[in-house]
């Protein structure tokens, strides 16, 4: 990975091993070969060094067009507070579901 720029990077990812992504299937990875060891990224950090923007540039491989893969990360920080549901809109869960969850 080498620096680009002011919180900027770019690099090669080994996603040979990757096994349980929805951008990535099992099959895209297999038919990539040795190209899935090397994958390039660009990827940049806000002022504080947290990751905001991951791009990842697949190549074509079997019936798969090349493309890119972009990731954004945004309001840190930023938690929105759980809201109960109104209570016509409650079910409670049978015994069945309770057992289960045990």
């Amino acid at each position: 990975m080498q620096k680009t720029g002011e919180g900027a990077y770019s690099g090669k990812l080994d996603a040979s091993g990757v096994t349980d992504s929805d951008a990535l299937d099992q099959d895209l990875i297999k038919a990539l070969g040795d190209q899935a060891k090397s994958l390039p990224f660009t990827a940049k950090l806000d002022s504080q060094g947290r990751l905001t923007e991951l791009v990842l540039s697949v190549p074509a491989a079997g019936e798969t067009k090349a493309h890119e893969i972009k990731v954004s990360y945004a309001d840190y920080g930023t938690a929105t507070a759980a809201q109960q549901p109104a209570a016509d809109q409650v079910v409670e869960a049978s015994e069945q579901t309770y057992e289960m969850l045990k």
